[in-house]
């Protein structure tokens, strides 16, 4: 969490979320990738937490790619 507020800025409510549903590789994947830290969070905490629940699984079961985090975030 504490990665998620000081090196990609984002608020704490986005990070304290994002720190219990997934681990910091997927984030951190998708901005090293090219992604905006802030765009991808939100996608992954709007469509990637809506798409596992409708499917009833874990969001890490959904085996997003980080590089394609980055390209929708773009």
């Amino acid at each position: 969490m504490k990665r998620y507020l000081e090196a990609l800025g984002l608020p704490l409510a986005d990070a304290t979320l994002l720190a219990g549903i997934c681990d910091g590789q997927l984030l951190t994947g998708a901005v090293a990738a090219g992604g905006d830290a802030k765009r991808v969070a939100n996608l992954i905490l709007s469509h990637g937490r809506r798409i596992a629940n409708e499917r009833a699984l874990p969001l890490g079961r959904l085996n997003p790619q980080p590089p394609r985090l980055a390209e929708l975030a773009g």
